[in-house]
């Protein structure tokens, strides 16, 4: 983590937490000089304003990341780094909503829980299993809710105010990308996938990404033969067998914006640099571009909007988590 952007001066000394207690020690705590009588319970990894965050929170955002596959494909400490500034960001947040006493009920947390069995069909028993499969109990599950809820009402007080896309805005990209809005591009691209393991050493996540960085100076070298490696050495089950072929695709149609923007952005015969994705070490080769006739321009011009939008809005929250970041006392001891 780039602790400068919080003030942070490197090389800080950590801030541990005593106590005499019998209980187990931190997963990264057998390094550390407890003075003798007392046991170490757990690591204080960041102080934000008077809120503490643990190294045993660090493990769980881990865990529950890793379980959702999503976040960075690096090794152990590169997804303990992630996840803790993510902690730091949400307390800033939290903290925000606290001063304009933005809450959520029990029965606002009840009500998504309720939601969230009938949209699947789950019986209480579902949703407990379920669940379980993110590393969290279901009371685990509910204070995340409440935190997530949260979250999105100060959000949308602090960030919903500063976002405004007009209709101008969108003509114009109707008239850039859409030929006014009667045509759209598709783009046809193949991909060849490696996975870091869960868990994986910053030795192992090295050697993951040299051996990518590999393929992809084969693919790039004769990306006519981009199939073949992808048959032979691509971790991606659903494309492996057709060479790494997606098809033809819209914009707005892949939920990767790393692979959106390759699909788009690269020459048709292009091969990508190694994507750090939610799904893996990723290459990607752009086999054709073509331009489709458009078949509902009012659809279209709602993906325009909603497009434009959603970039105004990761600018807007992206903008006052700085500003948060900058006013606020921030010490990290990991």
């Amino acid at each position: 983590m780039n602790s400068s952007r919080y003030g942070i001066p490197p090389g800080m000394i950590g801030i541990y937490a005593l106590f005499l207690s019998t209980s187990i020690f931190a997963q990264s705590s057998s390094t550390m000089k407890v003075p003798e009588g007392h046991t170490l319970v757990d690591r204080i990894v960041a102080q934000v304003e008077t809120r503490l965050i643990t190294l045993a929170e660090v493990e769980q955002a881990v865990i529950t990341n890793r379980n959702l596959g999503i976040g960075t494909s690096g090794g152990i400490e590169a997804r303990r780094l992630e996840a803790l500034r993510a902690l730091i960001d949400e307390q800033l947040i939290l903290a925000e909503a606290e001063k304009l006493q933005l809450g959520v009920s029990d029965e606002e947390v009840e009500q998504h829980l309720t939601q969230t069995r009938a949209q699947n069909s789950w019986s209480e028993e579902d949703l407990r299993i379920n669940v379980s499969r993110l590393g969290m109990t279901l009371e685990q599950y509910r204070e995340v809710t409440r935190k997530e809820k949260t979250k999105a009402k100060i959000i949308g007080v602090k960030v919903g105010s500063r976002i405004s896309v007009s209709e101008e805005e969108v003509q114009r990209v109707l008239d850039a990308e859409y030929a006014g809005g009667t045509m759209e591009p598709e783009a046809r691209v193949s991909i060849l996938v490696r996975q870091v393991p869960p868990g994986a050493t910053s030795i192992e996540g090295k050697e993951a990404r040299k051996y990518a960085q590999w393929l992809r100076s084969q693919a790039e070298a004769a990306p006519e033969r981009f199939g073949d490696l992808a048959r032979k050495f691509s971790e991606h089950e659903a494309t492996r067998l057709y060479g790494g072929d997606l098809g033809f695709f819209k914009k707005g149609a892949i939920a990767l914006p790393e692979l959106e923007r390759a699909a788009f952005e690269l020459p048709v015969g292009g091969v990508s640099t190694v994507l750090e994705t939610s799904q893996g070490l990723m290459i990607v080769h752009v086999t054709e571009r073509r331009n489709a006739k458009v078949e509902n321009p009012e659809a279209l011009r709602g993906t325009v909007f909603n497009r434009l939008y959603a970039q105004q809005r990761v600018q807007a929250y992206e903008a006052w988590l700085e500003e948060l970041r900058r006013e606020s006392f921030v010490r990290i001891t990991l």
